[in-house]
């Protein structure tokens, strides 16, 4: 990874944003990785991948720090940015002065989220302090699987194996 891991996370940030916004899938986006080193992209895909796959229980967290949510229309790429910070440190273990630091960087870069940066900036250090045992509290499974997918295994081997 580059001495920074600025342009990975500029990769996951614009891999995950297309997934979120577009609604394509990841393979979709998985192009933005071209031009990086070997581990920057690696790097990057694994950011947005396990964003992606832990986001619902990565959501759930990041609610439980911000008072409302950020409307999209306003705040950009923050949204994301926050996201992406957030499975930094929960899921990734990134040390903490990385994640935080990086996704302040990703802010300044985003006209609307630039706005939003000491919010970002307020959020993951809180939650570089106290995510751990918000998220260990959390049914991660469940948050982090569909509703519809929920229900049809729920119905087919019952709520306490589902």
């Amino acid at each position: 990874m580059t001495d920074t891991g600025l342009p990975a996370r500029r990769a996951a940030l614009a891999i995950l944003s297309g997934v979120l916004q577009k609604r394509r899938p990841l393979d979709a986006w998985l192009d933005q990785l071209a031009g990086l080193a070997v581990r920057d992209a690696g790097f990057a895909r694994a950011l947005a991948s396990e964003t992606l796959r832990h986001m619902g229980a990565l959501d759930a967290v990041l609610r439980k720090f911000i008072a409302k949510p950020l409307a999209p229309h306003k705040a950009g790429a923050a949204s994301e940015i926050l996201l992406l910070g957030a499975c930094e440190l929960l899921i990734l273990k990134v040390a903490p002065h990385a994640a935080v630091d990086a996704a302040n960087e990703l802010a300044a870069k985003d006209f609307k989220a630039v706005h939003f940066k000491p919010l970002i900036n307020a959020v993951l250090r809180k939650l570089a302090k106290e995510g751990d045992a918000v998220l260990s509290g959390l049914d991660r499974e469940r948050l982090s699987t569909p509703d519809w997918l929920w229900s049809r295994w729920t119905a087919q081997y019952g709520a306490g194996t589902a």
